[in-house]
């Protein structure tokens, strides 16, 4: 799919996910078929949701360690780790994991939870989540979240190391297209990407990109440019893409 297209399909914001494109699909999928899969929970301190949260995915992950930390109930030694996807031969010079992480947050939100894949960049609750994912939300929404459980699919070429160790350029898109290609090797204290509800801020130093701020109600794309190792930002609402190359 082609990114520009990978942002308008968000062109609803969060708060307000737009139509679906499949009735109950998200965990009948398996892992192979997926190129794009990723989940943001916000959870509150309670061990016992974030192993619930956790067992959702049992299936799309599909990993035997992942599945024997699950039954020994162990989120500690889960969180923070990530579970490789068995090679096959398509892959072979590629290694698909899933890496999973439990930030606390600097300060508390609504609970909830978002999923993302190939077909959209954030799913449709009620049109797109099976019985035991919607439940699972329901309960959620009632309460506090103090922590950020994500899990996402990443691949990882095996000769990249040969080549390049860091990213060298980010891509900026918004609803209009390519807004800007940008060196990481340069430092930049502000800049300022239009969007479709306001502008978002952003900083690049020493490599890094963060979101200062943005109009956006929950944040979710300042909390994925402060998890280390991510190369994608996103901004629903503001449909604004940050892409590393």
């Amino acid at each position: 799919m082609d990114r520009r297209k990978f942002v308008k399909m968000g062109c609803i914001g969060i708060a307000a996910l737009g139509s679906g494109i499949r009735t109950g699909s998200l965990l009948k999928s398996e892992n192979k078929s997926v190129s794009k899969f990723s989940v943001y929970a916000f959870l509150p301190a309670d061990n016992q949701l974030i192993l619930n949260c956790l067992k959702l995915f049992r299936n799309r992950i599909s990993n035997s360690t992942f599945n024997n930390l699950l039954e020994k109930k162990n989120p500690a030694g889960i969180v923070n780790k990530k579970f490789i996807i068995d090679a096959n031969d398509s892959f072979y010079l590629t290694e698909r994991y899933y890496d999973i992480r439990l930030i606390k947050l600097t300060e508390k939100v609504n609970s909830d939870i978002f999923v993302s894949d190939d077909s959209k960049l954030i799913l449709t609750p009620s049109i797109d989540y099976e019985h035991e994912l919607m439940t699972f939300r329901d309960l959620l929404i009632k309460k506090q979240g103090s922590y950020l459980l994500s899990i996402e699919l990443k691949e990882k070429k095996l000769l990249s190391g040969f080549m390049t160790s860091k990213y060298r350029s980010i891509k900026i898109e918004n609803n209009s297209g390519l807004f800007d290609k940008i060196s990481l090797t340069g430092s930049y204290s502000t800049l300022f990407v239009p969007g479709s509800i306001g502008k978002t801020e952003i900083t690049i130093r020493d490599g890094r990109v963060n979101v200062k701020n943005s109009p956006c109600k929950h944040k979710l794309c300042k909390i994925m440019s402060q998890l280390q190792g991510n190369n994608v930002i996103a901004c629903v609402p503001n449909k604004v893409l940050i892409i590393a190359s």
